[in-house]
């Protein structure tokens, strides 16, 4: 009995390894791969290195994005950070 309480020592590290670290980290990398998938355009983003700009078109890799008038920049579709809402808009106006 004694050397078994070793192996079910690991087994529950593993568990508890799996449960608090791993399930929670795949759903939020799911997550955001699924509103990196919704996008439209017109919508209005935060890109990962931080620049705001609005959706004026996309395709399956890569999204053209308004940051001023006129100036439209290709990126990434894996550079959208997140979805800005209008909650959000008003936040940047104060």
């Amino acid at each position: 009995m004694e050397s078994l309480a070793p192996i079910l020592w690991f087994a529950f590290l593993g568990i508890m390894f799996l449960l608090l670290i791993v399930r929670p980290q795949r759903r939020k990398i799911a997550a955001f791969a699924a509103m990196q998938a919704a996008v439209e355009v017109g919508d209005e983003i935060l890109t990962t290195s931080g620049l705001f700009g609005t959706i004026r078109s996309l395709d399956e890799q890569s999204i053209e994005l308004e940051v001023a008038n006129g100036v439209v920049l290709r990126y990434a579709r894996q550079a959208i950070g997140s979805i800005l809402t209008e909650d959000d808009a008003g936040d940047d106006a104060e």
